[in-house]
């Protein structure tokens, strides 16, 4: 993994060494001058300052000329159809993501850029601020809930598994990073051919998770009901004078404290030095300076050191556990050479995923959570705090970068949470009323499904357009001039 950091740290730095050489006055086509202009427009086939006074000289039709830059921005929010459509869009698919505990940023994707009128990047920036709306309020309610097997009033543990996120998120938040630095350089059709291959075989692991989970339903549902009719048998007995004893009871596990502090500390230690580099490399240094690129190579070797350091003291606490002198809810899931080495490493292409395609990471953690064998609902919940956290990043990336208009940002991040009342309150408690836990994998069959539909859609639309306008398929530049 810090091979490929180190590659494509070094494929980005010659890409912005080319990009002294480009911008203004550089060859491009209308359909992909945001890929090869930036904030300019295309004027005669060569990247330029706009005009004001020249009427749709910014492609997108939501885009148009800053008078005192000359460049082109995003206009202001407006009450045109498309607008209702993409909050619509949110609402609707928001709440059925918000029980998988994922984001459903895809399928946002798709319907922001026709929507809305606006480029690929911004509508992969408006997903994140909507994602990150509906997971905050997603994880407020879920934070104060129990895991369903250590339930009140026995000894309970938290739905979120707070050891493997922190465990997990250091590495997923590098993700973010480059996935924000390729986003700046890859065409449309790329981001959309990496989603769907993405897509496709995820889905195709939780179809099978779906069917597993819905007969370990069944099973659980005959168990609880064999259970009640064993114990009203006994009752009955004992009522005429039965003189069996009952067995002793079963000692129950530890308590697991609801906020366990050295996890949490973790979270913040991985977040906010990321955030804090990701402010002073867009607005303090200049890109593809010498500072730059030491400041991403730093906050890389931080992360993966917090991960390093976490994943030793988790290793000598399961080595304690099998010893018998440590309590198991130190180490509170399965622990083995998948989600102890392989999963953290592709938990990185989640956060990758949400900076570069738009997603909010959840899709990819989910699937990692439930093949580390938690429960539907922990597995869930996990991942709603993951997706907080990796969309967070990358949203305050885009906020930091200029690409989330206030008014927008407050849409987006409003119904989200909109949508996660519904989920929440709707979905989720009728799910927890008839115990069939498997319509959560269902949810997250059902987004990946459509994400990957607006995928297509999309792909191959902008296709068609830049190919029929001889447009560029190419590659752009990371730092445009």
């Amino acid at each position: 993994m810090i091979g490929t950091c180190v590659a494509l740290v070094v494929s980005l730095s010659q890409t912005a060494v080319s990009a002294a050489d480009h911008g203004e006055g550089a060859k491009c086509a209308v359909p992909t001058q945001r890929v090869q202009c930036g904030s300019l427009t295309c004027v005669n086939d060569t990247c330029a300052h706009c005009n004001v006074s020249v009427a749709d000289q910014c492609y997108e039709t939501a885009m148009e000329c800053n008078p005192a830059s000359h460049e082109c921005v995003i206009g202001h929010l407006n009450a045109k159809l498309g607008t209702f459509i993409a909050a619509a869009t949110i609402v609707i698919v928001c709440s059925v993501a918000a029980v998988a505990g994922v984001g459903g940023g895809a399928i946002l994707v798709s319907v922001f850029v026709p929507a809305l009128g606006i480029p690929v990047m911004n509508a992969v920036a408006f997903s994140q601020a909507t994602i990150t709306g509906q997971s905050l309020f997603n994880v407020f309610v879920l934070a104060r809930r129990f895991h369903p097997d250590y339930q009140p009033p026995q000894p309970t543990r938290p739905v979120i598994n707070w050891t493997i996120l922190a465990f997990w998120l250091p590495i997923s938040l590098v993700g973010t990073l480059y996935g924000n630095l390729a986003g700046k350089v890859v065409p449309d059709w790329f981001r959309m051919a990496a989603l769907l291959l993405l897509l496709t075989y995820i889905l195709y692991r939780v179809v099978l998770r779906v069917i597993k989970q819905r007969a370990a339903d069944k099973a659980r549902l005959l168990q609880r009901e064999e259970a009640a009719a064993a114990k009203t048998a006994a009752v009955s007995v004992s009522t005429y004078g039965s003189t069996n004893h009952a067995a002793p009871p079963v000692q129950p596990p530890p308590a697991s404290p609801q906020f366990p502090l050295v996890p949490i500390l973790l979270v913040c230690a991985a977040f906010f030095p990321l955030f804090i580099v990701n402010i002073i490399r867009s607005r303090v240094v200049r890109c593809g300076s010498p500072v730059y690129w030491v400041l991403i190579v730093l906050i890389t070797l931080y992360e993966f050191a917090l991960t390093l350091g976490y994943r030793q003291h988790l290793a000598r606490a399961h080595h304690a556990i099998a010893m018998g002198s440590e309590d198991a809810e130190k180490v509170p899931f399965e622990w083995n050479k998948y989600s102890s080495i392989i999963f953290p490493i592709l938990s990185s292409i989640a956060g990758g995923a949400a900076a570069l395609l738009g997603i909010g990471g959840g899709l990819v953690l989910s699937f990692l959570l439930l093949e580390a064998k938690l429960v539907p609902q922990e597995a869930s919940a996990t991942s709603a705090m993951f997706t907080l956290l990796v969309a967070a990043e990358s949203a305050l990336q885009f906020v930091v970068q200029g690409n989330v208009p206030y008014d927008y940002g407050l849409l987006c991040f409003g119904c989200g949470i909109v949508s996660t009342c519904i989920g929440q309150f709707v979905f989720v408690k009728k799910i927890k009323e008839k115990g069939w836990s498997f319509l959560i994998v269902v949810a997250l069959a059902t987004i990946m499904s459509g994400s990957m539909i607006g995928t297509i859609a999309l792909g191959i639309y902008n296709t068609v357009v830049i190919v029929q306008s001889g447009g560029s398929l190419g590659f752009g530049e990371l730092c445009k001039a």
